[in-house]
């Protein structure tokens, strides 16, 4: 199960863990799924047949659900209501209760349309269903009582447009769908109406592995933004992995020391689940019985202790710190022409030592000051000559214009702007924006669509 949290906007790109995980339930028996709910987090236990809630940095516990075998759940916030899968008689069908564990469980989805389902979604247009054994991905409406193919079903297989035994799914804001292809040993996103999925993480060739570009037999999957956040099971670790990179990197867990109860250790993790803070949660099945929910705090800059009553802190490095530097901006560069985006590179000044140092911003130019000279300057900067077309006071190309890049070294973090620059003051001949008087960063009273397109 993959709950996607209402503020994982706040995120950013960059994040550090400690290594150590803090145990926030123990005793458990075939822990497969979970989602945290405020300060509560629900368990699928299924070897022990029970759901269970317990409360974080306490030992409140309540079975929400005894003698059922529950394996995929997801909470219907709107309903305040749980919908999970149950296994009886070697059936398994989609039922719903509500989150307290109050009132009788209802079926949603009956055992003559779905096997076995270790991954649910709620959305608003019905309920995804990572139909496991039918090698499909489905999407159930609660109102027509039917069912949609959106991925898969072409029998079981590796090609683009099959799927192997899927255990886990991921479904964003513009219905892509993310699918950890478990036997296939890779994760495909499938776009919403396509009739072929695209490997964005793991072997093309289907092959399992150890490597950083490689996994084996992943069996959950949470994006945000362009990140992808992986429970690679066989592999005892989690590893984030940016879209469209040929490698992750692993945050939690490694194969290298295998599978175990420790804390700096998982073992065959199935599930994992990021808060709108950035903490992090997996479950993880242990070899000996005694499985354990494992949690991790992150890294924060003044290494302050990882015990804590929320797991796994996420947090981002201190950047913005280097805005308080002395600077001055040493060149500028096009990154897209349909709205104009730029790079600015920026110099440090003031540096206690003779070393140069840079960071660079991306982001969007305003129309104020923008006129036929600039624009000649972005295509000569191009290689193209200055016979150029300009447009203003209207969004064009790519959405949404609403942040800057900051990037310092390695590090790399989203600020939330409207625009990074205006006021290009060029020459007849200057060869770049960068030779051309212009604005500070930020310095601009620019809102709405004020946006400029270059067309070379």
């Amino acid at each position: 199960m993959i709950d996607r949290p209402p503020g994982s906007g706040s995120l950013c790109d960059l994040s550090t863990w400690n290594e150590n995980g803090i145990i926030i339930a123990e005793d458990l028996h075939g822990p497969r799924d979970l989602f945290l709910d405020g300060e509560y987090v629900y368990v699928s236990e299924s070897l022990n047949n029970r759901l269970m809630r317990y409360h974080l940095g306490s030992t409140e516990k309540l079975v929400i659900l005894n003698d059922v075998t529950v394996h995929a759940m997801a909470l219907n916030k709107e309903e305040q209501t749980i919908y999970f899968s149950q296994e009886s008689a070697n059936k398994e069908s989609i039922d719903r209760i509500a989150k307290d564990g109050q009132g009788e469980a209802a079926e949603v989805v009956s055992s003559d349309h779905i096997e076995i389902t270790y991954s649910l979604v709620v959305m608003k247009k019905g309920l995804y269903i990572c139909d496991k054994n039918r090698h499909r991905v489905i999407l159930w409406s609660t109102i027509e009582q039917n069912y949609t193919i959106i991925a898969g079903g072409n029998g079981m297989g590796s090609r683009p447009s099959e799927l192997r035994t899927p255990e886990g799914i991921f479904v964003d804001a513009s219905d892509n769908t993310y699918i950890a292809d478990t036997l296939n040993h890779r994760i495909q996103l499938w776009k919403n109406g396509a009739a072929e999925g695209i490997t964005v993480a793991g072997n093309e060739d289907s092959s399992p592995g150890q490597g950083l570009h490689e996994l084996h037999r992943p069996k959950a999957i949470f994006v945000h933004g362009e990140t992808m956040f992986i429970a690679d099971s066989y592999n005892h670790r989690i590893v984030k992995w940016k879209i469209g990179d040929s490698r992750g990197s692993i945050i939690v867990g490694s194969n290298s020391t295998g599978a175990g109860n420790g804390l700096n250790q998982l073992n065959n993790p199935t599930s994992l689940t990021l808060d709108s803070n950035g903490n992090f949660s997996q479950t993880v099945a242990s070899s000996i019985g005694e499985d354990i929910l494992q949690a991790l705090k992150g890294t924060e800059t003044n290494n302050t202790s990882s015990r804590a009553m929320l797991p796994w802190q996420q947090t981002c490095h201190n950047m913005f710190s280097l805005f308080a530097s002395a600077r001055s901006i040493v060149d500028i560069t096009v990154q897209e022409l349909l709205p104009l985006r730029i790079r600015a590179k920026v110099q440090l000044e003031n540096q206690s030592s003779d070393k140069r140092d840079y960071f660079y911003v991306d982001g969007h130019v305003c129309q104020n000051g923008f006129d036929q000279l600039a624009a000649n300057a972005v295509c000569r900067s191009l290689g193209q000559g200055a016979n150029s077309l300009f447009f203003v006071n209207r969004p064009i190309g790519n959405q949404p214009f609403n942040n800057c890049l900051f990037q310092y070294g390695e590090d790399k973090i989203v600020i939330p702007c409207t625009f990074l620059m205006e006021q290009f003051k060029c020459t007849a001949t200057a060869t770049g924006l960068g030779k051309c008087v212009h604005s500070k960063m930020f310095d601009q009273q620019c809102a709405g669509d004020m946006y400029v397109g270059v067309v070379c």
